[in-house]
This record gives structure tokens, C-alpha cells and sequence, in this order.
């Protein structure tokens, strides 16, 4: 076993120990309020054991991390010291991160710096309700000073219900934010009624004060209420302060008990990160329309004091309104559980009203709790608002759409999928919550099966992803013959297969190019297996018809044409020929087809072209360019690598050049510069099962002189140039999303 091997084994290893024993102890000490119960299990000595073991071993790796922790507060004597580490020793800290901690929010914003901005007309208020507790709630308060967008314009309106300690002297000193004092104590759901009352946002936001919020928390709730009409109630992924989850979303079952859907969980898990719709979210953060508020009358009286009136509220949201409530994980925060309310209920305090409201609740709602499931069945209670079937997609990583044209094209597939109403899972082969991406999909509904905790259990994710599947959309080759395992799992789901593109065309193209009898063997191999893999495919999809009729030639009939997407771009200010200047080439130089094509414009054409006009400049964009690449750059080549906006190079530049020598499939530049109407040459293989027309829409030349001489006269004739634009952009027409969607209907999903 090699050293990086046997280091994952170690972190793995130390990673699921610990998430046991912190499961165990909180779970225990937390619900059941017990040490004892914790202590009595037998079988937590062996976890200790193994923790201490590792610890060991990794003393000798020298982590210099292993001791790092972080202190909910100052360490000031000898026994607080002493029980600090002794619980980082047992990983009964492993889960803390720094942000977790009130220490963090009192060194990280002195009071005295503590202010806010006030605001006339703010989009949302935010409510806090608090009795007592002055510390939580000025830490609270620190983390909205620290992590609020000033993007939002909020209102920040602080409800003191009558409370006992310094919290209505403290707070009234703080510049910019709203406190309302209670005379006497009226309760948690009183005082959220009273403060909202008085407020003026368009969205509502409570949130507890024994919480601190994390950076993103307002634009997540904010973003996801404000993208759908329907959706009338959004709350947040709350995290315990020990770094175990406390609720991805909560359940109702069928009697009126509620449960927080994966608590005590890892809150990075897969399946408590992507927004879905939920039978109810907790009041500690949740957001809501004023509208639907004053149509619902507000929070129901008959709950007061507290407890069920989130959940009452969020059943009206559903019930009387018709619209979604719904977990955000993009929105998290930080929940000191218990403070606000104790933790058990006894006679006469305010948790003995969460049996009794329970009542109360079970008989408002019996009629729609008929619908709800049992205590446990909580698996088949989460998936219940999962509507329409189930299609998983599986590629090397998350889309990268604005790096490579088939990410492009993955992505665009997925919007459409969605559209279309069914619930999507992403299998990134590389298991990578890579970003922007992640969080991309995820907040809109998209599982994404990611790996951290190595390869066995990534592939029982996987297939505990896929159980419910209805499609299987398996991109490229090596991922069908890789991930095969998943249909005598899901033996009724449909398998479609992907190509992308035929690897073994592009392959005998590349070794006809070079002449390489070790390219040509490869693209023999590619060949064997794509073809097997296209007749054990239910479904097998081509990029072009070009590549449809090869398949259908080698007797493969159960084919499908799926081309790139492309949606044209708003043209406010599209520029004209005589301010347009230069040429532009873009793709991923993670694709060899791509590096060759540069190299054999910059080092070939364009000479002949500088010989008739040496102001033309290069402009090379795209992710990763490789070293044969970068030597080029030069004052009339300009490589510039990944660019996020495109638009400006497509806007300024005269002509788009994509001299590709050999590849296979649509390529996703040409289609990008159609959409732009930006004149292009090219070969014939990278205009290849477009349907395009030479002069028409398109200059394609596939030698030297004639590239060079179609670059120039586009180049130079403003007439020529502005009709190849006009035509460019009609050709594209075909492949816009609205269009694939219709295809996709009609001759894949016709029986859906």
C-alpha cells in the first residue's frame, strides 16, 4: 500500500470513528440528557480505542493539525484546559469548525463595532424574538453583522419579550437595528406576531436568537422563495453547535409527531444537500411573503405560548395556499438547540406546551395527516414529495458549461430534464462537490452523489441514489462499462447511452493525422466497446446523424440524436463590422483535438494571413491551456486561458476560427459562434453534422492557403461579413432548447 494510500486510510478511518462516537455522546447526552446512558454502552471502549489509535499514528505522520480546535470560549483555567483537550483527544470535537463557536463572533466583532445599516424600504425583516439570553443573542446578532450580503436591503427587529437580564439595555445601544420591549411576557409565537406587526419587509424572516447564521444563509432563503411563485414557505439546514446536523428539513408523520431529517447526521452528506420540498421547517429560520402571511391571518393564536405554529403555519402554506414548502442547504446556520426553550419538558415550563400543542395540532389537520406516514418510515416520508420520475445522470465530473462544450451540453440537458418535471440525480464520477457547480444544481433540486469517504462507499450511494430510478442517462464509454453494476440493481430502469461523441472515430481520425498504428490499435479497442456497449443499451444517443447512420451501418438500430443546445444571447449592443477587430478561437485545451488545431493555426495560416495584414491579433480563450499552447502567446497571439464572460470576445472580435484537424461529434464552439452570429471558418470536421452550408453560413476550408484566404475575405468584406451573420444566427435556430425539449418528448419520454 503506498504512502498517499495508506494516509486516506488513516483520515477515513479517523473521519467514520469519529462520527460515531460524536453521534453516540450527542445523541445521548443531548436527547436522553444522560451521561450515563453514553458511558454504559459497551461498545463505544473499542471506538475509543481505535481513536486513540489513530490519533497515534497520525502523530507520527506529523499532522500538524491534529490538535488544532476551537473553544466555545476562553480557555482561563487549568480544568477548563484539561477538558477541552480531553475531549478533542476523544474526536468528541472533530466536527467544530471555527464559525461554530461563540468565541469566534466575540474576538471576530467587538461590541462596540457592532451597528447596522438601517433601511427605509427593506426587502426582508428579520425578526428575533428573545427572553433572556443576552450572550446568544448578541452573538446572533454579530454573525447577521458579519455574514449579511449588503446586496439586501433588511431590517433587523430585535422583540424583547420582558426579559430578566441586561438584554434591553445592551441591545438599545446597538446603532441600526429595531427593538420592540415587551411589558410582560407574551411568548415565543405572540411576540413574532407583534414584531411582524411592525415591520415593513416584503419577506418575513424569523430566526431564533440562540442561533448564528453562516455566510450565504439570507441569499440562500431570499433567492429560492423569491425563482418560483409557488413556493411559499423556505427554511434552512440547521447544524447542532457540536458540527452534527439537526435538520435537513422535518417530517410530520401521520399521528402529529414531527422528526428532523437527519439529525445527528453528517451534515455533508449527499442526501441532506439539495433543496427539496418538505412537510414542514423549523422556526428557528424560515421565510415567508407578507402576503401569505396577512392571507393566512398570521401565526395561529392557539399555539401560544410556543410550539406547532411553525409547523400549523407551514400546513397552511401547503393546504389553504397550494404552494411548496421547502429546504434550502445553501442557507445554514448554527442552532444552540435547547437554550431558548430547556431541553426536556417539566410541569408549568414553556416545552410542556409541545405535547399539549400536539393535541391541538392532530385534531386541526386529522383530515390531511391521513396522507402522512408512520413514525417509521421516515425514507418513504422524505421521498413522498418527490412528484414525476426519476432520471440519473452520470459523467466524468459536475457540468463545467462554461469550460467545454459537453458540459455545456449536460447542462443544458438538465434544465431540460427539468422542465420537464422529473427529479434529477448527478453521479460525478470523480465524486467532486466541485464549485460553482455544486451549489448550482443542488439549490435546484438536483441530488449530487459526491465521495468522501472512498470508493466502497461511494458506490453504495450510488446505488441507493438509483433505487428509484426511472432513466439512466450514462455519459461516454468508459462510464457505461464502469457504472453497468447499477442495473441488476434498478433492473426496470431504461439505460441510455451517451456517446458524446464515437471515441473511436475521433481516435482513427487522430491516427490517420500522425500516422500511428498505437493510436489506431486504441481506437480499435474504442470501437469493440462502444459498439457492445450501444447494443446493450436501451437507448443509445448520437450527437449528430452523421454518427447515427455510422452506428446504424454496424447494425446498431436503437439510436437517438441529441446535438449540443445552444440558447441565442440577448443582443442589445451587438457590434458592427467596421468595430469589430481580430480573431477568436475558443475550447477546452483539456482535448487534444483543440491544442492541434492552435498550434496549426498560429504556426501555419496565420503567417500567410499576417503577409496580407499584420494588425490581425489571435485571441486564444479557453480552460487549461496546455505548454505547447502557452509558448505561442506572443504580441499578435494573445493566449488568455479560462474567461468567465465570454460575451465581450464574441461582441469585439471580427471572425471566429476553429481549424480542427480531426475530432468527432458537434462542436460546441461553432455552435457558441453562430448564436453570436459571429462569422466562422472551419473544417469539415468542425462543421460535421450541422447542416451547414459553405458561404452560406459558414467558410470551411480544410488546407493552409484556403483557411487563410476564407479568414481574409470575411475579414475584409463588410457585406459578406454581415450576411454569413444573419445566416449564422438562423442555423442555430434548430438546436435551441425548446426545440431538443419537443425532440426529447416525442421519441424519448412519449410514454411518460
Amino acid at each position: 500500500m503506498s504512502k498517499n494510500k495508506i494516509t486516506r486510510w488513516i483520515d477515513r478511518s479517523n473521519f467514520k470513528v469519529c462520527l460515531i462516537l460524536n453521534r453516540k455522546y450527542y445523541y445521548k447526552t443531548k436527547t436522553k440528557g444522560s451521561l450515563f446512558a453514553f458511558y454504559k454502552d459497551i461498545f463505544i471502549y473499542p471506538l475509543f480505542a481505535a481513536r486513540f489509535l489513530l490519533v497515534l499514528l497520525q502523530i507520527f505522520r506529523f499532522n500538524s493539525k491534529l490538535l488544532i480546535s476551537y473553544p466555545d470560549q476562553k480557555l482561563t483555567s487549568l480544568s477548563k484546559k484539561v477538558s477541552h483537550y480531553i475531549s478533542v483527544f476523544a474526536g468528541l470535537r472533530y466536527f467544530i469548525k471555527e464559525e461554530y463557536t461563540p468565541l469566534y463572533y466575540e474576538e471576530k466583532l467587538p461590541l462596540s463595532e457592532l451597528s447596522f445599516c438601517v433601511n427605509n424600504s427593506p426587502k426582508v425583516s428579520i425578526i428575533i424574538p428573545v427572553y433572556n439570553q443576552l450572550n446568544f443573542t448578541l452573538n446572533c446578532l454579530r454573525s447577521l453583522k458579519l455574514n449579511l450580503s449588503k446586496e439586501i436591503p433588511v431590517e433587523i427587529i430585535v422583540i424583547n419579550d420582558a426579559s430578566r437580564d441586561q438584554t434591553p439595555q445592551e441591545i438599545e445601544k446597538i446603532a441600526g437595528l429595531k427593538l420592540i420591549n415587551n411589558v410582560q411576557n407574551l411568548g415565543f409565537l405572540l411576540s413574532c406576531r407583534k414584531a411582524i406587526d411592525e415591520s415593513k419587509g416584503e419577506y418575513i424572516c424569523l430566526l431564533n436568537n440562540d442561533t448564528v447564521v453562516l455566510k450565504g444563509w439570507l441569499e440562500g432563503l431570499l433567492n429560492t422563495i423569491e425563482k418560483d411563485p409557488l413556493i411559499g414557505l423556505v427554511g434552512s439546514k440547521l447544524i447542532h453547535s457540536f458540527g452534527l446536523l439537526q435538520e435537513a428539513g422535518s417530517i410530520i408523520h401521520d399521528k402529529g409527531d414531527c422528526g428532523n431529517y437527519g439529525a445527528f447526521r453528517d451534515p455533508n452528506y449527499y442526501a441532506y444537500n439539495f433543496s427539496r420540498e418538505v412537510d414542514y421547517c423549523s422556526g428557528a429560520s424560515l421565510i415567508f411573503s407578507r402576503s401569505d402571511y396577512e392571507q393566512l391571518n398570521g401565526l395561529d393564536v392557539q399555539y401560544t405560548p410556543a410550539y406547532y405554529e411553525d409547523t400549523d403555519f407551514c400546513l397552511s402554506i401547503k393546504h389553504l395556499l397550494h404552494k411548496k414548502v421547502v429546504y434550502q442547504p445553501l442557507s445554514a446556520l448554527v442552532h444552540f438547540e435547547g437554550v431558548s426553550s430547556g431541553k426536556k419538558a417539566k410541569k408549568g415550563n414553556i416545552k410542556s406546551y409541545q405535547a399539549i400543542n400536539k393535541e391541538k395540532f392532530a385534531n386541526k389537520w386529522h383530515e390531511q395527516l391521513k396522507y402522512h406516514l408512520p413514525y417509521k418510515d421516515i425514507e418513504a416520508s422524505i421521498r413522498r414529495h418527490i412528484i414525476g420520475k426519476t432520471i440519473v445522470i452520470i459523467d466524468s465530473y459536475l457540468p463545467r458549461f462554461d469550460k467545454e462544450s459537453g458540459s455545456h451540453r449536460v447542462y443544458e440537458l438538465v434544465k431540460i430534464f427539468k422542465d420537464l418535471n422529473f427529479h434529477l440525480v448527478f453521479i460525478p464520477n470523480d465524486g467532486i462537490p466541485e464549485q460553482p457547480y455544486f451549489n448550482l444544481l443542488t439549490s435546484n433540486g438536483i441530488e449530487v452523489v459526491t465521495k468522501y469517504l472512498g470508493s466502497k462507499k461511494f458506490k453504495k450511494d450510488v446505488i441507493s441514489a438509483c433505487k428509484n430510478a426511472d432513466y439512466i442517462w450514462a455519459c461516454r464509454p468508459e462510464l457505461n462499462k464502469k457504472y453497468s453494476f447499477i442495473r441488476k440493481h434498478v433492473p426496470s430502469a431504461k439505460w441510455i447511452y451517451d456517446t458524446v461523441d464515437l471515441h473511436y472515430i475521433r481516435l482513427t481520425r487522430e491516427a490517420a493525422l500522425v500516422s500511428s498504428e498505437e493510436i489506431q490499435a486504441k481506437a480499435d479497442e474504442f470501437k469493440t466497446l462502444e459498439l457492445s456497449l450501444a447494443e446493450g443499451a436501451d437507448i443509445t444517443v448520437c450527437i449528430t446523424d452523421v454518427e447515427q447512420r455510422l452506428l446504424q451501418n454496424e447494425g446498431i438500430s436503437n439510436t437517438i440524436v441529441v446535438p449540443n443546445i445552444h440558447t441565442l444571447p440577448v443582443r442589445n449592443n451587438r457590434a458592427d463590422f467596421d468595430s469589430r477587430r481580430d480573431l477568436l478561437f475558443v475550447g477546452s485545451y483539456d482535448h487534444t483535438p483543440n491544442v492541434d488545431s492552435v498550434v496549426w493555426l498560429c504556426k501555419e495560416i496565420m503567417p500567410i494571413i499576417w503577409e496580407k495584414d499584420a494588425n490581425i491579433k489571435v485571441h486564444l480563450v479557453g480552460n487549461n491551456p496546455k505548454p505547447e499552447v502557452l509558448c505561442l502567446a506572443n504580441d499578435h497571439i494573445k493566449v488568455h486561458g479560462y474567461v468567465e464572460h465570454l460575451e465581450p470576445f464574441f461582441n469585439s472580435c471580427r471572425v471566429f476560427v476553429a481549424p480542427l484537424r480531426y475530432g468527432a461529434g458537434m462542436k460546441g464552439k461553432i455552435g457558441q459562434a453562430l448564436s453570436y452570429g459571429l462569422p466562422t471558418v472551419t473544417t469539415d470536421i468542425g462543421s460535421e453534422g450541422m447542416g451547414l452550408n459553405h458561404q452560406k453560413n459558414i467558410f470551411i476550408a480544410n488546407n493552409i492557403e484556403n483557411f487563410a484566404s476564407s479568414v481574409l475575405r470575411l475579414y475584409q468584406t463588410e457585406d459578406l461579413w454581415n450576411s454569413i451573420s444573419k445566416n449564422s444566427i438562423d442555423a442555430i435556430q434548430k438546436y435551441s432548447p425548446e426545440t431538443i425539449s419537443e425532440y426529447l418528448k416525442k421519441n424519448l419520454f412519449r410514454y411518460d
